[in-house]
């Protein structure tokens, strides 16, 4: 389990025994969709608890894709108690603008991503 989208399914699929966290950001996510199907299986609480974070993940997601996608990870990473640099983002795609920043972290917030990614200073 590698990708964002097919983490939900796997443990339907008997898959979810183990995952690769490359999404440092939402790594808490995954590990909350994990326990929530090791302690109650397939069961409503378990079900709803895996979607509400399959769900915020996918609302983070799409608040990085307006601001550049990569390049907006990559301000958070070095914005945050991380400060990270991981340098510019690939070519073609440009380093977001800093003037973004605000609006970046307002649209982050809305979504509970401070929280919950638990990335906050």
């Amino acid at each position: 389990m590698f990708a964002p989208e097919p983490k939900l399914a796997s443990f339907a699929l008997g898959l979810g025994r183990g995952t690769v966290l490359a999404e440092d950001f939402f790594a808490p996510t995954y590990l909350r969709m994990h326990a929530a199907y090791v302690t109650n299986g397939s069961s409503a609480a378990a079900t709803a608890t895996m979607q509400a974070e399959q769900a915020f993940k996918m609302r983070a997601s799409a608040v990085f894709g307006k601001y550049g996608g990569g390049a907006a990870e990559r301000a958070v990473y070095a914005r945050t108690c991380a400060k990270v640099d991981m340098g510019p983002p690939r070519p073609p795609q440009q380093p977001m603008a800093t003037a973004d920043w605000p609006a970046l972290e307002r649209d982050l917030e809305a979504v509970g991503f401070w929280q919950q990614a638990q990335v906050a200073c």
